[in-house]
């Protein structure tokens, strides 16, 4: 069911539940909001956040201790494009054009792909089909992945964020190896993703 949302102060919230997650695991987590802050859109929640749990949840399973994990987000016309970059292993060129298939399993030693048993992925692309959008990744192998999704910007007014807030802050500790980005700032990874996986 679509209700009306104001997308980064929702965006907050979801990724409030990594912090600890992020923290135990000496994980850099950083959000690199780059959209209408004020911008309020029709969103199926509960299918939204199938999608960015098993995202995040991946490149932090994935990235190991002192590692980054990246979660974007872009206005492109009349869509908004996550994506979530980690710096863990990566997925082996064999298997990158099956991680969405369901219960796909990478035969390659020591090179599991990021979804497990490959359920949670499959029904990430089921779930994306379901908002009208689209998802796919791009990983060089040894150095990271980067897994995108992409759906209609279902715009329903501008309204205010918290009252005297210009952003809303995710109240816990500071993270073991960094803080969450102050929203504006650049990340730069030394990666060239020139493979890419898709629907």
């Amino acid at each position: 069911v679509e209700e009306p949302v104001h997308f980064f102060s929702y965006l907050n919230e979801q990724l409030a539940q990594f912090h600890s997650f992020s923290s135990s695991d000496k994980l850099n987590f950083e959000l690199k909001y780059q959209a209408d802050k004020s911008l309020q859109i029709l969103l199926d929640k509960s299918k939204f956040e199938k999608i960015i749990h098993n995202y995040v949840s991946n490149a932090m399973k994935f990235t190991p201790p002192g590692g980054m994990v990246t979660l974007a987000v872009e206005e492109l016309g009349d869509e908004l494009q996550l994506s979530v970059t980690d710096t863990g292993q990566g997925i082996h060129p064999d298997d990158l054009p099956y991680i969405f298939d369901r219960f796909y399993q990478s035969n390659q030693p020591y090179a599991p792909t990021e979804g497990g048993t490959g359920i949670g992925l499959s029904l990430v692309k089921e779930l994306a089909l379901l908002l009208g959008g689209y998802v796919w990744a791009e990983s060089v192998w040894g150095k990271g992945s980067v897994f995108y999704f992409r759906f209609p910007r279902k715009a329903v007014g501008a309204l205010p964020l918290a009252v005297g807030r210009e952003q809303v802050e995710i109240d816990s500790p500071a993270l073991a190896a960094g803080e969450i980005n102050k929203l504006g700032g650049n990340l730069k990874l030394p990666l060239n993703f020139s493979q890419k996986a898709s629907i």
